[in-house]
């Protein structure tokens, strides 16, 4: 009796454990919060010719997102193509096509913040350092910090559109 007591309680005090995590709410479309994010500028080339940067948050100005229990689909709309990346949540490998890169990235669930490393991908393997991504909910607000080796990280700030 005293095993079956041992293990019923056991049992008991697990189940709260077992339970599912619900995921974030970040599912829906997203728009850049003035202001926020990497800003206008000019930056320096390889060959030092200065070009003209707009304002831009880490997904663009706008951008769409889907959450499902194992995938997050990200979907970038810009004025020249369309990015749809996709990222499983187990901490294994997704390999992406954005634009003319290939990208292999690592995406996790750390309580309410979805993170995600990337790196460049040359024949399917990664290289150099990767940017670091975090996502969360704040007040309404999705925020996504970016931090790249060797910068101060820059966090964008979307609201729902």
């Amino acid at each position: 009796m005293t095993l079956l007591t041992t293990l019923l309680a056991t049992w008991l005090l697990a189940a709260p454990q077992l339970a599912p995590t619900p995921l974030p709410k970040f599912s829906g479309s997203w728009a850049l919060v003035p202001g926020t994010g990497r800003p206008a500028g000019e930056v320096q080339t390889k060959t030092n010719t200065p070009i003209r940067r707009e304002a831009s948050g880490a997904f663009g100005r706008t951008f769409s997102i889907t959450i499902t229990p194992d995938r997050v689909t990200l979907v970038r709309t810009s004025a020249r193509s369309k990015i749809t990346t996709t990222y499983k949540v187990d901490g294994s490998e997704s390999l992406n096509i954005e634009g003319a890169t290939t990208t292999i990235s690592r995406a996790t669930w750390n309580g309410p913040k979805l993170t995600i490393q990337t790196w460049i991908a040359i024949q399917n393997r990664a290289v150099g350092f990767p940017v670091a991504r975090a996502l969360w909910l704040e007040k309404g607000q999705l925020l996504i910090e970016e931090r790249a080796t060797g910068s101060l990280p820059v966090v964008s700030k979307y609201r729902r559109r």
